[in-house]
């Protein structure tokens, strides 16, 4: 039987890879829309956006763990120090635990990455900002997209269609949750809520032992959990959150880890930001050291100024620069990132193409139904299978003729897989259910 396939292998789906989001596009005002906020949040300017994904959690231990066991059996890292580097060169990409930074979770024996301390599903952090943008390249290249950054520069090619760090931009929007009438100090509400998000002084089981005090990602999520099934540090033997999602289903937008941003910090960049698809400035103020740095957003389990959450705010903006080597105390340790794709898909999916025809296409983005015309070699009754993105059935149907209505109602948002097939071919193709 010929597969005739739209998409990456089951192989690479079996990756511990993101969850995305989508994002539609729209018009913000975006900047400080309270009275906590400083001159760099200002003034406040509208910015309209194209549609993306972004990752539902930061990037895991587990996530990032893959990546570098698989660049170092290709040879593209190498690790001196306890620091890792791409190979031959200067710019660090992460450290490891032990004598490197004590605050990291990822341990090398020589030749393997491991995570240390059942903390897999927590954030990856003590990663910078050149490592960030490699796990993006690598996560690309082996979902079969196109790698947005070049490595020796950090230059992003934003027409690529791969993984890359949001835009702060981007960020600020997907952290409102599309809240504007009011507009919200944080992803959830105007509340400081310490059980919404790991802020200094939650309270939560993972404020305790050795830093960091990172919980896993999405552990705030109004769930009762047990120290049974997480095995906490914390003498808590259970602990109940709240739901700290936004109105996009995004966890961890305020609290637990800053993440890194694609843009420069610039002091003064919104006196200027275009308004369409901003992707920040072409370079940054420079900080005490002299020296430029990448932006942060979201603020941490660590830092807090007039009381926790104050960085959590959704337009409170940072240079890297005073969470990391301008911190005496811990730089690096509770930095993360989180991963955005372009959306690109819009209208009728291409399918795959046969003899200049359509084998498949399927209508997406979609919301109640998805229409699928086909043309399979063959006059036997058709099966229709459709898959998430873990490879799991959500529904199954034979198949008479095309087009075919779809029934799309009952899918949750994100991204599926249809494969229609009969007893001489098969065909595939990607589709997106909507909110």
């Amino acid at each position: 039987m010929q597969l005739l396939s739209l998409i990456f292998s089951f192989a690479v789906m079996s990756l511990p890879t993101p969850q995305m989001k989508l994002i539609p596009g729209g018009t913000f005002d975006m900047g400080c829309h309270d009275t906590l906020g400083t001159d760099d949040e200002l003034p406040i300017h509208s910015v309209t956006l194209d549609s993306f994904w972004i990752g539902n959690l930061t990037v895991t231990n587990e996530q990032y763990c893959a990546y570098l066991n698989s660049a170092y059996h290709q040879a593209t890292i190498e690790v001196r120090q306890g620091l890792v580097y791409a190979t031959g060169d200067t710019n660090v990409f992460c450290e490891t635990g032990g004598a490197a930074d004590s605050g990291s979770s990822i341990l090398f024996s020589g030749d393997t990455f491991t995570v240390s301390g059942n903390r897999e599903k927590h954030p990856m952090v003590c990663v910078r900002w050149f490592g960030a943008a490699a796990y993006c390249n690598w996560l690309s290249a082996e979902s079969g997209y196109s790698a947005c950054y070049n490595l020796a520069t950090g230059d992003c090619n934003f027409s690529r269609d791969g993984f890359r760090l949001p835009t702060e931009a981007e960020w600020e929007y997907a952290a409102r949750g599309g809240h504007y009438s009011p507009y919200y100090t944080y992803p959830w509400g105007d509340n400081r809520d310490t059980l919404k998000a790991n802020w200094p002084q939650s309270a939560d089981p993972y404020e305790a032992g050795a830093n960091p005090w990172t919980t896993p990602c999405g552990f705030y999520n109004g769930e009762l959990h047990q120290k049974a099934d997480f095995q906490w540090p914390g003498s808590q033997t259970s602990f109940q959150t709240s739901d700290g999602a936004n109105g996009y289903g995004l966890y961890d937008m305020a609290g637990n880890t800053w993440t890194w941003c694609n843009d420069w910090y610039a002091r003064r960049y919104y006196d200027s930001s275009p308004s369409h698809n901003p992707t920040g400035p072409d370079s940054g103020t420079p900080m005490p050291d002299g020296k430029p740095y990448r932006c942060l957003r979201g603020g941490s389990w660590y830092n807090a100024t007039r009381y926790p959450g104050d960085h959590s705010r959704c337009s409170n903006r940072d240079p890297a620069y005073y969470r990391g080597p301008g911190d005496p105390n811990g730089p690096w340790f509770h930095i993360s990132s989180r991963v955005v794709r372009p959306w690109r898909e819009a209208g009728v999916s291409e399918g795959v193409m046969l003899n200049g025809k359509n084998v498949i296409s399927v209508t997406s983005p979609c919301r109640q139904t998805a229409t699928i015309r086909f043309n399979l070699a063959g006059n036997s009754p058709a099966g229709l299978t459709v898959r998430d993105l873990t490879g799991r059935l959500v529904l199954s149907c034979p198949i008479a003729a095309s087009p075919f209505v779809l029934p799309a109602s009952s899918l949750a948002p994100g991204v599926y897989f249809c494969r229609i097939e009969n007893d001489r071919s098969t065909a595939e193709a990607k589709f997106v259910k909507s909110y």
